[in-house]
């Protein structure tokens, strides 16, 4: 009698336990808050129509902001999530390995800003002994005396690209009036490691006034959303 008491007793305390709780992985929702901006930093009234893709899943999943920029994705699984933001006529907002391991996972304050309507063209470098500085100079258009900004990336070869590069200012150059210079010091270019000369290469992009960043673990480069067409590739000599 005692040895079937004892079996109930393993029983029901096994049936409490239940199952172990992190060997069931609870759906839940990811929501995220996107705001839009024109190229002038401008935020719109309607943020309706962007994108949210969960990219690195098969199949894809994705949602559509409403007019407050929000956008849920319900029923998501736990996990480490690469997630593009994007809508067209707008750079794509890229984040990776964002960790949904709870009921709700919240996104807030995603900006996506117009592509740029600046192009640059006629770039050149050259190199002012006198000053000891690089010059890179070039024009714009539209051609207008409000203000346009515009993004210098460096290169060691004549592939330079936004995606393919050694170095970038961290900030934008302000255009008017339809031509620039813009002006390096010979440390700037010394400081990358390119050797005395060897020739470097110079492009530049149309960038809207608000601009955000983010990192590519892959290319493990900052990438810049938003950008323009680029311009030609302007080689210089390493003084």
């Amino acid at each position: 009698m005692k040895y079937l008491s004892l079996l109930a007793l393993l029983f029901i305390l096994s049936s409490c336990g239940g199952s172990d709780p992190n060997s069931v992985s609870p759906v839940g929702t990811l929501t995220a808050y996107v705001d839009l901006y024109d190229e002038f930093g401008n935020k719109q009234s309607s943020s309706d129509g962007a994108k949210v893709t969960l990219n690195n899943i098969s199949p894809k999943k994705s949602g559509i902001t409403d007019k407050n920029g929000r956008c849920e994705l319900l029923n998501t699984n736990p996990g480490k999530y690469d997630i593009v933001f994007s809508k067209s006529g707008y750079g794509d907002f890229w984040m990776f390995q964002v960790n949904h391991n709870q009921r709700h996972t919240s996104l807030d304050a995603i900006d996506l800003v117009q592509t740029s309507g600046t192009v640059a063209s006629n770039i050149k470098v050259s190199f002012n002994a006198a000053t000891t500085q690089y010059e890179v100079e070039g024009t714009i258009t539209p051609v207008t005396a409000d203000n346009r900004w515009i993004r210098l990336f460096i290169g060691e070869s004549n592939n330079v690209s936004s995606s393919n590069y050694k170095y970038s200012p961290q900030s934008v150059y302000t255009v008017n009036n339809g031509a620039f210079k813009i002006l390096m010091n010979k440390e700037e270019i010394t400081s990358l490691g390119i050797a005395q000369g060897t020739k470097f290469y110079a492009i530049i992009y149309g960038s809207p006034f608000k601009y955000s960043s983010y990192f590519d673990p892959g290319k493990k480069l900052n990438l810049y959303p938003s950008l323009s067409a680029a311009s030609n590739v302007a080689e210089g000599v390493v003084n």
